[in-house]
């Protein structure tokens, strides 16, 4: 977050989520003593994690970059998202343990719900990524959405002077799941390599629109469904950072639908940039969809 705002010109905010939940009604008189010596052990927590905020500003502060801090009375995934909505921030660094297993399915992640919850853009950063000065290779998966271009803008905001972008559009047979058998063979036929050619000529068109930011771009695309194909080529490309769209809908088709988006913050090896519609666009979207 530093390393960002010293190259942006931003502030930093530390945020730590805490909530001590509201007393039990009608606990029974018995556990009441064990109730009291609960809510104590919070509040002793909470001053304490207060006390190493504190430290923390201090110990960032002096740095070039304006530091403040605050701690809010909520659990962190959905009150990360609010404060940021609160406080019009750009964007949210989140970090992530990386847990994987049993533990992983059962705790879930704050920082996926956190890319869920908010309406503007998140960094979910992965230890031992070096990025002063910027990040030096930057994966931008695009759907060629109007969001795709903002997408961009942010990774060339993101990338080092002498960093490199490559932009991937994953792209399938249109209806692959049901075409018939000798549609289906068409892969490699006239149909496939006229959907690679359009996918990269929209790619290189958008690249074009961004062709004075003086950072090395080029264009990647793949054949697959989307999510299998932006872990594929993350996995052998080394890359520093992905930056990627969320069109951020709600409800029951995003359930059903899920999100590329939270999958690849999920299983990327690397940090990963989640940016959502400017404000107002997803929620618009989303009533005419209603």
């Amino acid at each position: 977050a530093l390393d960002i705002a010293r190259k942006t010109g931003a502030e930093v905010v530390l945020v730590h989520a805490g909530t001590i939940p509201d007393p039990i009604p009608d606990i029974p008189e018995a556990m009441e003593g064990a109730a009291a010596h609960f809510e104590r052990a919070l509040r002793e927590q909470l001053a304490e994690n207060r006390a190493k905020l504190e430290a923390l500003r201090e110990r960032v502060s002096g740095g070039g970059v304006p530091v403040s801090q605050v701690v809010i009375d909520a659990f962190a995934d959905t009150g990360l998202a609010e404060a940021a909505k609160e406080m019009h921030a750009d964007l949210t660094v989140v970090g992530t343990h990386g847990r994987t297993g049993v533990q992983r399915f059962l705790l879930g992640s704050v920082a996926e719900r956190v890319v869920r919850y908010s309406d503007d853009s998140v960094l979910v950063a992965r230890p031992n990524v070096h990025s002063a000065g910027g990040y030096r290779r930057i994966l931008v998966p695009i759907d060629f959405s109007e969001l795709s271009d903002r997408v961009v803008d942010a990774a060339l905001t993101l990338a080092a002077r002498d960093g490199h972008v490559d932009v991937l559009h994953a792209w399938e047979l249109p209806g692959a799941n049901w075409l018939t058998k000798d549609i289906q063979t068409a892969r490699g036929g006239a149909l496939r390599q006229q959907m690679a050619a359009q996918a990269r000529k929209t790619a290189e068109e958008l690249l074009a629109r961004h062709a004075t930011s003086g950072v090395d771009i080029t264009v990647v695309d793949r054949e697959g469904p989307a999510t299998q194909v932006i872990q594929d080529v993350a996995r052998a490309g080394n890359y520093d950072l992905i930056a990627m769209g969320s069109h951020g809908r709600r409800g029951l088709r995003r359930f059903i639908l899920g999100s590329v988006a939270e999958a690849t913050v999920r299983y990327a090896p690397c940090s990963v940039l989640v940016v959502h519609p400017e404000r107002g666009a997803a929620s618009e979207r989303d009533a005419q969809e209603a």
